[in-house]
Protein backbone atom coordinates (compact mmCIF):
# COMPACT_ATOMS: atom_id res chain seq x y z
CA UNK A 1 0.00 0.00 0.00
CA UNK A 2 1.51 3.30 -1.08
CA UNK A 3 1.43 6.47 0.93
CA UNK A 4 -1.87 8.30 0.59
CA UNK A 5 -3.80 5.28 -0.71
CA UNK A 6 -6.85 4.27 1.33
CA UNK A 7 -6.46 1.27 3.63
CA UNK A 8 -8.17 -1.72 2.05
CA UNK A 9 -11.13 -3.10 4.03
CA UNK A 10 -12.23 -6.72 4.24
CA UNK A 11 -15.05 -7.69 1.91
CA UNK A 12 -18.53 -7.23 3.24
CA UNK A 13 -20.13 -10.39 4.50
CA UNK A 14 -21.47 -12.11 7.60
CA UNK A 15 -19.65 -11.22 10.80
CA UNK A 16 -17.89 -14.01 12.61
CA UNK A 17 -18.08 -14.68 16.30
CA UNK A 18 -15.24 -15.55 18.59
CA UNK A 19 -15.39 -19.18 17.53
CA UNK A 20 -15.28 -18.32 13.84
CA UNK A 21 -18.95 -19.15 13.21
CA UNK A 22 -21.52 -16.86 11.70
CA UNK A 23 -23.56 -14.84 14.20
CA UNK A 24 -27.22 -15.70 14.49
CA UNK A 25 -28.25 -12.06 14.37
CA UNK A 26 -26.58 -11.62 10.92
CA UNK A 27 -28.29 -14.68 9.50
CA UNK A 28 -31.76 -14.91 8.13
CA UNK A 29 -32.97 -16.89 11.15
CA UNK A 30 -33.58 -13.89 13.43
CA UNK A 31 -37.33 -14.31 13.15
CA UNK A 32 -37.04 -17.92 14.29
CA UNK A 33 -34.94 -16.87 17.31
CA UNK A 34 -37.49 -14.25 18.35
CA UNK A 35 -40.27 -16.80 17.88
CA UNK A 36 -38.50 -19.27 20.18
CA UNK A 37 -37.93 -16.56 22.78
CA UNK A 38 -41.59 -15.56 22.62
CA UNK A 39 -42.72 -19.16 23.02
CA UNK A 40 -40.37 -19.58 26.00
CA UNK A 41 -41.67 -16.44 27.69
CA UNK A 42 -45.27 -17.51 27.07
CA UNK A 43 -44.49 -20.92 28.57
CA UNK A 44 -43.04 -19.26 31.68
CA UNK A 45 -46.07 -17.00 32.01
CA UNK A 46 -48.42 -19.95 31.56
CA UNK A 47 -46.52 -21.94 34.21
CA UNK A 48 -46.78 -19.08 36.71
CA UNK A 49 -50.50 -18.69 35.97
CA UNK A 50 -51.09 -22.43 36.43
CA UNK A 51 -49.21 -22.35 39.72
CA UNK A 52 -51.33 -19.55 41.15
CA UNK A 53 -54.51 -21.14 39.81
CA UNK A 54 -53.63 -24.50 41.40
CA UNK A 55 -52.87 -22.78 44.73
CA UNK A 56 -56.08 -20.72 44.70
CA UNK A 57 -58.30 -23.65 43.64
CA UNK A 58 -56.83 -26.18 46.08
CA UNK A 59 -60.15 -26.80 47.84
CA UNK A 60 -61.73 -27.64 44.47
CA UNK A 61 -58.91 -29.53 42.77
CA UNK A 62 -57.93 -31.78 45.70
CA UNK A 63 -61.31 -33.61 46.04
CA UNK A 64 -61.64 -33.81 42.26
CA UNK A 65 -58.19 -35.32 41.68
CA UNK A 66 -58.48 -37.62 44.70
CA UNK A 67 -61.83 -38.93 43.49
CA UNK A 68 -60.43 -39.31 39.98
CA UNK A 69 -57.62 -41.56 41.16
CA UNK A 70 -60.07 -43.55 43.30
CA UNK A 71 -62.27 -44.04 40.24
CA UNK A 72 -59.23 -45.12 38.19
CA UNK A 73 -58.53 -47.80 40.78
CA UNK A 74 -62.11 -48.98 41.42
CA UNK A 75 -63.78 -48.76 38.01
CA UNK A 76 -62.70 -52.24 36.74
CA UNK A 77 -64.00 -53.87 39.93
CA UNK A 78 -67.28 -51.94 39.69
CA UNK A 79 -67.72 -52.96 36.04
CA UNK A 80 -67.03 -56.59 36.93
CA UNK A 81 -69.63 -56.57 39.72
CA UNK A 82 -72.14 -54.75 37.50
CA UNK A 83 -71.79 -57.23 34.63
CA UNK A 84 -72.10 -60.16 37.03
CA UNK A 85 -75.22 -58.75 38.72
CA UNK A 86 -76.83 -57.74 35.42
CA UNK A 87 -76.17 -61.09 33.78
CA UNK A 88 -74.01 -59.61 31.04
CA UNK A 89 -71.12 -61.94 31.91
CA UNK A 90 -71.05 -65.62 32.80
CA UNK A 91 -73.31 -67.30 34.02
CA UNK A 92 -75.60 -64.78 32.27
CA UNK A 93 -78.17 -64.69 35.07
CA UNK A 94 -79.65 -61.80 36.97
CA UNK A 95 -77.99 -61.46 40.38
CA UNK A 96 -75.74 -64.40 39.31
CA UNK A 97 -78.27 -67.00 40.48
CA UNK A 98 -81.68 -65.80 39.27
CA UNK A 99 -83.44 -66.12 35.90
CA UNK A 100 -81.47 -66.02 32.66
CA UNK A 101 -81.12 -62.88 30.61
CA UNK A 102 -83.53 -62.69 27.71
CA UNK A 103 -81.43 -60.32 25.65
CA UNK A 104 -77.70 -59.92 25.28
CA UNK A 105 -76.20 -56.65 24.13
CA UNK A 106 -73.41 -56.46 21.61
CA UNK A 107 -74.53 -59.28 19.26
CA UNK A 108 -73.46 -59.24 15.67
CA UNK A 109 -75.59 -57.78 12.92
CA UNK A 110 -76.41 -61.18 11.52
CA UNK A 111 -77.94 -62.75 14.61
CA UNK A 112 -80.06 -61.93 17.64
CA UNK A 113 -80.26 -63.71 20.98
CA UNK A 114 -83.62 -64.07 22.69
CA UNK A 115 -82.01 -66.03 25.50
CA UNK A 116 -78.38 -66.88 26.20
CA UNK A 117 -77.55 -70.07 24.42
CA UNK A 118 -80.39 -69.85 21.87
CA UNK A 119 -79.22 -67.90 18.82
CA UNK A 120 -81.59 -67.31 15.93
CA UNK A 121 -80.76 -65.79 12.56
CA UNK A 122 -81.79 -62.18 12.13
CA UNK A 123 -84.31 -61.46 9.41
CA UNK A 124 -82.81 -59.83 6.35
CA UNK A 125 -86.06 -58.05 5.52
CA UNK A 126 -85.75 -54.39 6.43
CA UNK A 127 -88.89 -52.44 7.38
CA UNK A 128 -89.68 -49.48 5.21
CA UNK A 129 -90.16 -46.97 8.01
CA UNK A 130 -89.56 -46.68 11.74
CA UNK A 131 -93.29 -46.79 12.29
CA UNK A 132 -93.59 -50.16 10.60
CA UNK A 133 -90.54 -51.46 12.57
CA UNK A 134 -92.15 -50.47 15.87
CA UNK A 135 -95.43 -51.90 14.66
CA UNK A 136 -93.82 -55.24 13.77
CA UNK A 137 -92.09 -55.56 17.15
CA UNK A 138 -94.15 -57.50 19.59
CA UNK A 139 -95.39 -55.93 22.78
CA UNK A 140 -93.71 -58.65 24.82
CA UNK A 141 -90.33 -57.78 23.29
CA UNK A 142 -90.84 -54.10 24.13
CA UNK A 143 -91.70 -54.95 27.73
CA UNK A 144 -88.68 -57.26 28.00
CA UNK A 145 -86.38 -54.60 26.56
CA UNK A 146 -87.67 -52.02 29.05
CA UNK A 147 -87.28 -54.51 31.90
CA UNK A 148 -83.70 -55.26 30.82
CA UNK A 149 -82.85 -51.55 30.70
CA UNK A 150 -84.40 -50.89 34.10
CA UNK A 151 -82.72 -53.94 35.59
CA UNK A 152 -79.30 -52.89 34.26
CA UNK A 153 -79.77 -49.43 35.79
CA UNK A 154 -80.65 -50.97 39.15
CA UNK A 155 -77.67 -53.34 38.99
CA UNK A 156 -75.27 -50.48 38.19
CA UNK A 157 -76.62 -48.54 41.16
CA UNK A 158 -76.10 -51.64 43.31
CA UNK A 159 -72.50 -52.05 42.10
CA UNK A 160 -71.73 -48.38 42.71
CA UNK A 161 -73.40 -48.61 46.12
CA UNK A 162 -71.17 -51.54 47.08
CA UNK A 163 -68.09 -49.54 46.03
CA UNK A 164 -69.21 -46.53 48.09
CA UNK A 165 -69.97 -48.79 51.04
CA UNK A 166 -66.43 -50.19 50.82
CA UNK A 167 -64.98 -46.65 50.77
CA UNK A 168 -67.17 -45.61 53.68
CA UNK A 169 -66.10 -48.62 55.76
CA UNK A 170 -62.41 -47.84 55.17
CA UNK A 171 -62.92 -44.19 56.15
CA UNK A 172 -64.98 -45.26 59.16
CA UNK A 173 -62.27 -47.64 60.36
CA UNK A 174 -59.64 -44.92 60.01
CA UNK A 175 -61.78 -42.37 61.86
CA UNK A 176 -62.57 -44.87 64.62
CA UNK A 177 -58.88 -45.68 65.09
CA UNK A 178 -58.04 -41.98 65.08
CA UNK A 179 -60.74 -41.30 67.66
CA UNK A 180 -59.47 -44.21 69.73
CA UNK A 181 -55.98 -42.69 69.65
CA UNK A 182 -57.30 -39.30 70.73
CA UNK A 183 -59.30 -40.84 73.59
CA UNK A 184 -56.31 -42.91 74.66
CA UNK A 185 -54.08 -39.83 74.88
CA UNK A 186 -56.67 -37.84 76.86
CA UNK A 187 -57.39 -40.68 79.32
CA UNK A 188 -53.73 -41.65 79.82
CA UNK A 189 -52.33 -38.13 79.97
CA UNK A 190 -51.42 -38.51 83.64
CA UNK A 191 -49.42 -41.61 82.78
CA UNK A 192 -47.58 -39.68 80.08
CA UNK A 193 -46.76 -37.00 82.66
CA UNK A 194 -45.32 -39.70 84.93
CA UNK A 195 -43.20 -40.94 82.04
CA UNK A 196 -42.14 -37.37 81.32
CA UNK A 197 -41.07 -36.91 84.94
CA UNK A 198 -39.05 -40.11 84.76
CA UNK A 199 -37.35 -38.86 81.61
CA UNK A 200 -36.53 -35.57 83.33
CA UNK A 201 -35.05 -37.44 86.31
CA UNK A 202 -32.95 -39.52 83.94
CA UNK A 203 -31.85 -36.33 82.21
CA UNK A 204 -30.84 -34.68 85.49
CA UNK A 205 -28.87 -37.73 86.61
CA UNK A 206 -27.15 -37.94 83.24
CA UNK A 207 -26.17 -34.25 83.25
CA UNK A 208 -24.94 -34.44 86.84
CA UNK A 209 -22.82 -37.52 86.19
CA UNK A 210 -21.44 -35.97 83.00
CA UNK A 211 -20.57 -32.75 84.79
CA UNK A 212 -18.74 -34.64 87.53
CA UNK A 213 -16.95 -36.86 85.03
CA UNK A 214 -15.71 -34.05 82.78
CA UNK A 215 -15.41 -31.43 85.55
CA UNK A 216 -17.77 -28.98 83.87
CA UNK A 217 -18.67 -25.63 85.36
CA UNK A 218 -22.00 -25.21 87.09
CA UNK A 219 -23.08 -22.67 84.48
CA UNK A 220 -22.51 -25.21 81.68
CA UNK A 221 -24.55 -27.81 83.53
CA UNK A 222 -27.37 -25.35 84.08
CA UNK A 223 -27.33 -24.42 80.38
CA UNK A 224 -27.55 -28.07 79.32
CA UNK A 225 -30.35 -28.68 81.83
CA UNK A 226 -32.28 -25.65 80.53
CA UNK A 227 -31.84 -26.87 76.96
CA UNK A 228 -33.30 -30.28 77.81
CA UNK A 229 -36.13 -28.69 79.79
CA UNK A 230 -37.03 -26.62 76.74
CA UNK A 231 -36.89 -29.74 74.58
CA UNK A 232 -39.28 -31.66 76.85
CA UNK A 233 -41.63 -28.71 77.01
CA UNK A 234 -41.67 -28.49 73.21
CA UNK A 235 -42.41 -32.22 72.96
CA UNK A 236 -45.33 -31.82 75.36
CA UNK A 237 -46.66 -28.85 73.40
CA UNK A 238 -46.30 -30.76 70.15
CA UNK A 239 -48.35 -33.65 71.53
CA UNK A 240 -51.11 -31.26 72.60
CA UNK A 241 -50.98 -29.50 69.23
CA UNK A 242 -51.20 -32.83 67.41
CA UNK A 243 -54.14 -33.83 69.60
CA UNK A 244 -56.07 -30.61 68.94
CA UNK A 245 -55.10 -30.69 65.25
CA UNK A 246 -56.47 -34.23 64.93
CA UNK A 247 -59.76 -33.19 66.52
CA UNK A 248 -60.02 -30.13 64.26
CA UNK A 249 -59.05 -32.15 61.20
CA UNK A 250 -61.87 -34.64 61.74
CA UNK A 251 -64.50 -32.09 60.66
CA UNK A 252 -62.57 -30.96 57.60
CA UNK A 253 -61.71 -34.54 56.67
CA UNK A 254 -65.35 -35.62 56.99
CA UNK A 255 -66.56 -32.84 54.69
CA UNK A 256 -63.82 -33.63 52.16
CA UNK A 257 -64.73 -37.32 52.31
CA UNK A 258 -68.39 -36.52 51.55
CA UNK A 259 -67.40 -34.41 48.55
CA UNK A 260 -65.08 -37.15 47.27
CA UNK A 261 -67.84 -39.74 47.65
CA UNK A 262 -70.22 -37.51 45.66
CA UNK A 263 -67.66 -37.24 42.87
CA UNK A 264 -67.12 -41.01 42.91
CA UNK A 265 -70.88 -41.67 42.93
CA UNK A 266 -71.62 -39.69 39.78
CA UNK A 267 -68.34 -40.68 38.11
CA UNK A 268 -69.07 -44.41 38.48
CA UNK A 269 -72.79 -44.14 37.75
CA UNK A 270 -72.16 -42.39 34.42
CA UNK A 271 -68.49 -43.12 33.62
CA UNK A 272 -66.56 -40.38 31.85
CA UNK A 273 -64.18 -41.29 28.99
CA UNK A 274 -61.15 -41.43 31.31
CA UNK A 275 -59.85 -44.84 30.39
CA UNK A 276 -57.24 -45.63 27.79
CA UNK A 277 -53.57 -46.18 28.35
CA UNK A 278 -53.21 -43.26 30.79
CA UNK A 279 -55.90 -44.71 33.03
CA UNK A 280 -54.24 -48.12 32.87
CA UNK A 281 -50.90 -46.59 33.92
CA UNK A 282 -52.40 -44.83 36.95
CA UNK A 283 -54.47 -47.89 37.87
CA UNK A 284 -51.41 -50.12 37.67
CA UNK A 285 -49.44 -47.81 39.95
CA UNK A 286 -52.26 -47.44 42.49
CA UNK A 287 -52.90 -51.17 42.85
CA UNK A 288 -49.21 -52.02 43.18
CA UNK A 289 -48.58 -49.19 45.63
CA UNK A 290 -51.63 -50.21 47.66
CA UNK A 291 -50.37 -53.80 47.88
CA UNK A 292 -46.90 -52.67 49.00
CA UNK A 293 -48.33 -50.18 51.53
CA UNK A 294 -50.70 -52.81 52.94
CA UNK A 295 -47.88 -55.28 53.47
CA UNK A 296 -45.72 -52.57 55.09
CA UNK A 297 -48.55 -51.40 57.37
CA UNK A 298 -49.33 -54.95 58.54
CA UNK A 299 -45.64 -55.61 59.25
CA UNK A 300 -45.27 -52.36 61.22
CA UNK A 301 -48.40 -53.07 63.27
CA UNK A 302 -47.15 -56.60 64.02
CA UNK A 303 -43.73 -55.28 65.07
CA UNK A 304 -45.17 -52.66 67.42
CA UNK A 305 -47.65 -55.17 68.84
CA UNK A 306 -44.79 -57.59 69.55
CA UNK A 307 -42.95 -54.75 71.37
CA UNK A 308 -46.07 -54.09 73.50
CA UNK A 309 -46.60 -50.58 72.10
CA UNK A 310 -50.05 -49.10 72.62
CA UNK A 311 -52.12 -48.20 69.54
CA UNK A 312 -50.11 -50.60 67.36
CA UNK A 313 -52.98 -51.03 64.88
CA UNK A 314 -53.39 -47.26 64.58
CA UNK A 315 -49.67 -46.76 63.93
CA UNK A 316 -49.78 -49.54 61.33
CA UNK A 317 -52.66 -47.77 59.57
CA UNK A 318 -50.71 -44.50 59.69
CA UNK A 319 -47.71 -46.27 58.14
CA UNK A 320 -50.01 -47.66 55.43
CA UNK A 321 -51.20 -44.18 54.41
CA UNK A 322 -47.83 -42.46 54.81
CA UNK A 323 -46.17 -45.07 52.61
CA UNK A 324 -48.06 -43.56 49.66
CA UNK A 325 -45.91 -40.45 50.12
CA UNK A 326 -42.74 -41.34 48.20
CA UNK A 327 -39.27 -41.50 49.73
CA UNK A 328 -40.01 -39.65 52.99
CA UNK A 329 -43.47 -40.84 54.04
CA UNK A 330 -42.30 -44.02 55.78
CA UNK A 331 -39.63 -42.12 57.73
CA UNK A 332 -42.20 -39.59 58.94
CA UNK A 333 -44.42 -42.46 60.09
CA UNK A 334 -41.50 -43.90 62.08
CA UNK A 335 -41.32 -40.74 64.22
CA UNK A 336 -44.99 -40.68 65.21
CA UNK A 337 -44.83 -43.54 67.80
CA UNK A 338 -41.61 -42.18 69.41
CA UNK A 339 -43.29 -40.01 72.13
CA UNK A 340 -45.70 -42.83 73.01
CA UNK A 341 -42.80 -45.26 73.48
CA UNK A 342 -40.59 -42.89 75.45
CA UNK A 343 -43.35 -41.67 77.79
CA UNK A 344 -44.89 -45.10 78.44
CA UNK A 345 -44.78 -45.56 82.22
CA UNK A 346 -45.61 -49.26 82.07
CA UNK A 347 -42.04 -50.23 81.18
CA UNK A 348 -38.90 -49.29 83.03
CA UNK A 349 -36.62 -49.49 79.98
CA UNK A 350 -37.94 -47.37 77.14
CA UNK A 351 -34.77 -46.74 75.14
CA UNK A 352 -34.21 -50.42 74.14
CA UNK A 353 -37.84 -50.65 72.98
CA UNK A 354 -37.47 -47.40 71.05
CA UNK A 355 -34.26 -48.60 69.40
CA UNK A 356 -35.89 -51.93 68.52
CA UNK A 357 -38.94 -50.16 67.03
CA UNK A 358 -36.85 -47.75 64.92
CA UNK A 359 -34.41 -50.41 63.70
CA UNK A 360 -37.23 -52.84 62.96
CA UNK A 361 -39.10 -50.26 60.87
CA UNK A 362 -35.88 -49.37 59.02
CA UNK A 363 -35.33 -53.02 58.18
CA UNK A 364 -38.93 -53.37 57.00
CA UNK A 365 -38.59 -50.21 54.90
CA UNK A 366 -35.39 -51.53 53.32
CA UNK A 367 -36.84 -54.96 52.53
CA UNK A 368 -40.28 -53.86 51.35
CA UNK A 369 -39.31 -50.52 49.79
CA UNK A 370 -36.01 -51.47 48.16
CA UNK A 371 -36.80 -55.06 47.18
CA UNK A 372 -40.53 -55.65 46.77
CA UNK A 373 -41.49 -52.16 45.60
CA UNK A 374 -38.55 -51.99 43.20
CA UNK A 375 -39.58 -55.27 41.58
CA UNK A 376 -43.23 -54.23 41.28
CA UNK A 377 -43.08 -50.49 40.48
CA UNK A 378 -39.59 -49.18 39.82
CA UNK A 379 -38.86 -51.69 37.04
CA UNK A 380 -42.07 -50.77 35.25
CA UNK A 381 -40.98 -48.47 32.44
CA UNK A 382 -44.23 -46.52 32.40
CA UNK A 383 -44.51 -45.85 36.15
CA UNK A 384 -40.85 -45.61 37.17
CA UNK A 385 -39.61 -42.07 37.79
CA UNK A 386 -36.18 -40.78 38.71
CA UNK A 387 -35.83 -40.00 42.45
CA UNK A 388 -34.86 -36.39 41.67
CA UNK A 389 -38.18 -35.81 39.89
CA UNK A 390 -40.02 -37.59 42.73
CA UNK A 391 -38.49 -35.30 45.35
CA UNK A 392 -39.21 -32.24 43.20
CA UNK A 393 -42.85 -33.27 42.67
CA UNK A 394 -43.21 -34.16 46.33
CA UNK A 395 -41.87 -30.77 47.40
CA UNK A 396 -43.95 -28.78 44.91
CA UNK A 397 -47.33 -30.50 45.33
CA UNK A 398 -46.79 -30.73 49.09
CA UNK A 399 -46.13 -26.98 49.12
CA UNK A 400 -49.29 -25.99 47.24
CA UNK A 401 -51.71 -28.71 48.43
CA UNK A 402 -50.30 -29.96 51.71
CA UNK A 403 -50.16 -33.65 52.66
CA UNK A 404 -52.75 -34.65 50.05
CA UNK A 405 -50.60 -33.03 47.36
CA UNK A 406 -47.62 -35.08 48.50
CA UNK A 407 -49.86 -38.15 48.32
CA UNK A 408 -50.89 -37.36 44.73
CA UNK A 409 -47.46 -36.29 43.50
CA UNK A 410 -46.30 -39.61 42.03
CA UNK A 411 -49.55 -40.39 40.12
CA UNK A 412 -49.51 -36.87 38.69
CA UNK A 413 -45.87 -37.27 37.65
CA UNK A 414 -46.67 -40.63 36.06
CA UNK A 415 -49.50 -39.06 34.02
CA UNK A 416 -47.26 -36.15 33.01
CA UNK A 417 -44.54 -38.56 31.91
CA UNK A 418 -47.04 -40.61 29.91
CA UNK A 419 -48.39 -37.45 28.22
CA UNK A 420 -44.88 -36.28 27.29
CA UNK A 421 -44.04 -39.69 25.89
CA UNK A 422 -47.15 -39.59 23.74
CA UNK A 423 -46.37 -36.07 22.50
CA UNK A 424 -42.75 -36.88 21.65
CA UNK A 425 -43.55 -40.22 20.10
CA UNK A 426 -42.25 -42.58 22.78
CA UNK A 427 -38.78 -41.03 22.65
CA UNK A 428 -38.27 -40.50 26.38
CA UNK A 429 -36.07 -42.92 28.18
CA UNK A 430 -37.18 -44.94 31.17
CA UNK A 431 -34.90 -42.99 33.51
CA UNK A 432 -36.90 -39.75 33.15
Amino acid sequence: VQHGDPVPRPPLGPRLGLSGTRSVWDSGDVGGVWQRLSVGLLAIAATVALHYMASAMASILIPFLLSGFIVFAMQPAVEFVYQALAGISYPYRWLICCCSRRRKHGTSSGEVEHAYGSVEPRSTTLPSTRFSEAEDERLVDQVCKFADTAGEAVMRCAAVGLALLFMFLIALVFLCLLGQGVMYVTTHWDGFLVGLGRMQKFKDDFIESGSNEFHLDAAVGLGIRAMFDTLFENVQNMMWAALHGSIAGLTHGFSTMLLVMLYVLFWLTQPLPCGGRAGAVVRNYLWKKTLVSFIYGVCVASLLFALDVDLAVFFGLVSFFFNYVPEVGAFIAMLIPVPFILLDNRHASTFPRLAAAILGQLVLKFIIGNVLEVKLIERDRETSTHPVWIILGLSYFGYIWGPVGALLSVPLLAMAKFALRQVRGETLESGW
